[in-house]
């Protein structure tokens, strides 16, 4: 009964499109003028600036969908009533003070949620939530596909940012200067690197090379997907001669790969598989990588564009499972493309505390590790310098490390160091993170400048395994094989591992050998596919003598609270986060109470174009509540551990297949229980203990 009346709620709540009618004559001439006089209206533009965004926007919505042709006209005609109740002229005729004062007779004004007192807040009683509950169908139209999205259009992008002041924004860093210079010409097997003089560094086909070079060497160069034009400096002219004639008289495709016998087969392009590819790889071993998905859009920029509209930045054929408790979220996490889950991760590369590895013996919870501080500190610091971390040497929390960070780390941003003056009267010691985003050129990847779209980085700045792979296909020992779908381990009857079975993108199947097998397509793949592999003499499946396998299966939670603070901040420049504390990931009470960091969120609060689409303003009105708004929050957040629990564990399916036929995974997983709640609760009090000047905390 209780999510019937829920499910009611949402949908007397949810604005809706009409029914599709069967009128399709297009807007007429008064029409479409009365339409594009709102725009401007709303987004306080003059008539003629704003004629043709507003023209073209309809147009393209209602190719779209057609049921928007109802929407403009039934939006035209109300507004055109509404002017009439002000006097005989038509709306697109009047003053911007009268049209104001027309589409007030339509549409009450409100302030942004975030504006309202935290008791609105906690209660539900924002005036949004209000409007939602009690206008009228075809006003709630008006308001949210109408209004609202002429208010997206604009404050979407280069105007939205520009209003708060920011030159620079996600999509568009101030590094990036409509020119550059290109300064080196670095020939690598398959792809041909330009080291252009803001650091960084753009991968080019060999094809694509050869057609730029076709006439010689070009007088500048589009880079950045067409975004700045390079002039080339005398050194790199020629470099590029020399590349040029080397791309012509060699083949450098990469070859497709027909051999069935490896020393070692790697399942899953992710992280771990990239690393155990790359030593082996490098020592001599034949090495077959197998993924699932295909190679990622080479355009970085593509990708981009997809995240600032809002969309999924990696498009990929979804996993298919059986869930029963909180959804893990495969689907956005595990990215089914060479690169794995590093292509959505958050780069954040903290090392455990040393009593982590300790629990069972210091507090009598969980499990201890057969493994301690010591002997990882070494392995910690060859991952670093395998993905490039960068990060400062100030976490009082940790053993003196071995040997500095591969780079320098990033400084702290504004609203870490209100938070840091905070902690400071509180005892609490707030230090930096250590992430894998480039501070410089490494390894021939190119500095951050500060797209703030890690999960989407354009320029590979922030580590993903898929470069590794591209820097391996230089080998001739190695093979990447894209849209293999493993379905099986393969044991010898001497209870040997001889290799994998898999199924390409045509759906064939193929047989691959070696002596050695290594898992890497991720917990819950990894899992499918030993459980996947029974035989008579492995009736439990591979690896799994211990009956535990896919069992104690862990996530960590994360939580987020949010203030506002009076004075301005500049939050959303650079996408990730820069300070956090592990001084309660170890405490006192962890016998009883989970630990947690934490940290300090960069992007803090709405950005100008949330602000627009849910504020009950327009025109100039909001464009002062935006200003006045943004840049005012603070965010906190905790990363928690998680307890290890025998029924969080992953099996295989009765009743769910895959693409394939085979059993899906079945997984069965409870995020918190009493240890985790104990923590929670122990965090959040501590997170609102925080509180710098006039910080007040939702």
């Amino acid at each position: 009964m209780k999510r019937t009346l829920i499910d009611l709620a949402k949908n007397w709540t949810s604005p809706s499109l009409p029914e599709l009618g069967t009128a399709t004559q297009p807007l007429n001439a008064e029409e479409a003028a009365t339409l594009s006089a709102l725009y401007a209206l709303v987004t306080d533009s003059a008539d003629e600036d704003s004629k043709d965004d507003a023209t073209t926007f309809m147009d393209r919505r209602i190719a779209a969908d057609s049921r928007y042709l109802k929407v403009y006209r039934d939006a035209a005609n109300l507004v055109e009533l509404a002017a009439l109740e002000l006097g005989t002229i038509a709306f697109r005729d009047l003053s911007q003070e009268l049209r104001n004062q027309a589409l007030e007779l339509l549409l009450k004004e409100y302030v942004h949620p975030d504006r309202e007192p935290t008791w609105k807040r906690s209660a539900r009683l924002t005036e949004l939530a209000k409007d939602q509950l009690f206008s009228s169908a075809i006003k709630k139209r008006l308001r949210n596909f109408v209004v609202r999205e002429f208010l997206q259009n604009h404050y979407s992008g280069r105007q939205g940012w520009e209003l708060v002041g920011y030159k620079s924004f996600p999509g568009s860093p101030v590094e990036e200067t409509p020119e550059v210079e290109l300064q080196k010409v670095e020939q690598r097997k398959h792809s041909i690197a330009l080291h252009l003089s803001d650091c960084t560094v753009e991968a080019w086909t060999p094809e694509d090379f050869i057609k730029m070079s076709a006439t010689g060497v070009p007088a500048r160069v589009p880079v950045k997907s067409g975004r700045q034009s390079a002039s080339i400096s005398a050194a790199a002219k020629s470099e590029w001669l020399q590349a040029a004639a080397s791309c012509a008289n060699e083949s450098t495709a990469p070859r497709e790969s027909d051999l069935t016998e490896f020393d070692c087969i790697i399942v899953g392009s992710g992280p771990a598989g990239a690393a155990a590819a790359d030593v082996l790889v490098r020592a001599g071993m034949t090495v077959a990588m197998l993924e699932s998905g295909d190679k990622p859009e080479r355009n970085r920029f593509n990708v981009m564009e997809r995240s600032l509209d809002n969309s999924v930045a990696w498009d990929f054929a979804p996993w298919q499972y059986e869930m029963l408790g909180d959804d893990l979220r495969l689907n956005t996490f595990a990215v089914r493309k060479v690169g794995g889950s590093s292509l959505a991760w958050g780069a954040v590369c903290p090392r455990f505390l040393e009593n982590d590895f300790r629990l069972r013996s210091l507090y009598g919870v969980g499990m201890d590790w057969p493994v301690d501080y010591t002997q990882m500190s070494p392995d910690y610091l060859a991952a670093e310098r395998f993905m490039g971390v960068s990060g400062h040497d100030d976490n009082p929390f940790l053993p003196r490390r071995e040997a500095p960070f591969p780079m320098e780390g990033f400084e702290m941003s504004d609203s870490d160091l209100l938070v840091k003056g905070a902690c400071d009267k509180l005892g609490i010691q707030l230090h930096s993170i250590p992430t894998a985003r480039n501070t410089r050129t490494y390894q021939g990847r190119s500095k951050c400048i500060n797209y703030s779209l890690c999960r989407a980085c354009p320029v590979g700045a922030m580590y993903s395994s898929d470069q590794t792979v591209d820097r391996l296909r230089e080998f001739d020992n190695f093979h990447l094989i894209t849209k293999a779908h493993v379905r099986k381990v393969i044991v010898s009857a001497n209870k040997k591992i001889e290799g994998i079975r898999y199924h390409d993108g045509n759906g064939r199947e193929h047989t691959l050998h070696a002596g050695h097998v290594i898992m890497a397509a991720q917990a819950v793949e990894n899992v499918r596919i030993l459980l996947n592999s029974k035989t008579a003499a492995f009736p439990d499946g591979v690896a799994n003598g211990s009956g535990l396998l896919g069992k104690y299966l862990t996530e960590h939670m994360k939580f987020y609270i949010m203030g506002r603070v009076p004075h301005k901040l500049t939050p959303h420049v650079r996408g990730y986060e820069t300070a956090a504390s592990q001084q309660f990931q170890d405490h006192p009470q962890r016998n009883k109470a989970a630990g947690g960091r934490i940290i300090v969120r960069e992007n803090a609060g709405p950005v100008p174009l949330d602000l627009a689409l849910r504020s009950g303003k327009w025109g100039r009105a909001l464009k002062d509540e935006i200003q006045q708004t943004f840049g005012s929050f603070v965010t906190l957040g905790a990363f928690m551990e998680q307890l290890p629990y025998e029924d969080n564990c992953i099996g295989l399916s009765a009743t769910v297949k895959n693409a394939f036929g085979d059993p899906a995974p079945r997984i069965k997983f409870k995020l918190m229980r009493g240890y985790e709640k104990r923590g929670y609760r122990m965090m959040k009090e501590k997170l609102t203990e925080i509180r710098a000047p006039d910080l007040e905390w939702w």
